[in-house]
């Protein structure tokens, strides 16, 4: 076949009346989006009718959740909702470590929540979460169990971290913890769920430690009953307070 059939082939010669009709087609479905776009702006267009809240929750309430939902969707609907600023919004809860918020077709937002873990008390009204995060609920809540920590902010993680170390040196004791406290001077001293005062001063924690587990499997645990302070500030021993003459 030669180029000048081919050509003569490919070639086509559109009436006026159809390229009329494609540019109508054109605008209508613009105008169709335009018109579109413009009405899924409307807050009122797909309200939010469900909030649903899951998760774990030991000192939060659902309702309350979702009465803190609804007073940030500010009358938007499904398109119009910022679920970051939702998530945010939650965030401000003291309770609330994660949140996860998400939109379910065509009215319902699903939250999830995680709660803080509180494993301690820090000084009134405040806590500390498993990564030594200090934070204060609002009207606090009482935990039965928890160490109680006395110290400086700003040594939270590091009075963690000992507490960790001394709770695993004593597991083999019958000696709970009740306190941790850390004076602004660096000087540490360990509170017993019985109230007994063990001081460790500034230095040779650990060593320290040691020598008083040493002492208490020694002979110390018989007498247990009647100490009342064991003071292990001195270099080679220690110094023992007792209700009773050991």
């Amino acid at each position: 076949m030669s180029k000048k059939v081919s050509s003569r082939l490919g070639a086509k010669n559109w009436p006026s009346s159809v390229l009329v009709l494609a540019v109508g087609v054109f605008f209508t479905v613009t105008t169709l989006l335009i018109l579109l776009v413009v009405k899924m702006s409307d807050p009122s267009v797909l309200p939010i009718n469900k909030v649903v809240v899951s998760g774990k929750l030991q000192h939060l309430q659902k309702s309350e959740l979702r009465s803190i939902v609804r007073s940030g969707l500010g009358g938007r609907g499904f398109f119009r909702v910022n679920v970051n600023e939702i998530q945010d919004l939650l965030m401000e809860q003291p309770w609330i470590d994660e949140a996860v918020v998400r939109r379910v077709w065509k009215d319902t937002l699903l939250i999830n929540i995680k709660e803080q873990i509180a494993v301690a008390v820090w000084g009134k009204g405040a806590f500390l979460n498993t990564v030594g995060e200090i934070f204060r609920p609002e009207t606090p809540s009482k935990i039965s169990g928890l160490v109680r920590f006395t110290g400086p902010e700003g040594f939270e993680q590091v009075m963690l971290e000992h507490y960790g170390l001394i709770t695993n040196k004593l597991s083999n004791t019958s000696i709970v913890i009740a306190e941790v406290v850390l004076s602004d001077r660096g000087s540490w001293t360990l509170i017993t769920s019985d109230r007994k005062e063990l001081i460790f001063g500034k230095q040779f924690l650990s060593q320290r430690l040691e020598r008083f587990l040493v002492g208490y499997h020694k002979n110390l645990s018989a007498q247990w009953a009647g100490v009342r302070r064991v003071d292990l500030r001195y270099s080679n021993g220690l110094a023992i307070a007792t209700d009773i003459l050991l």
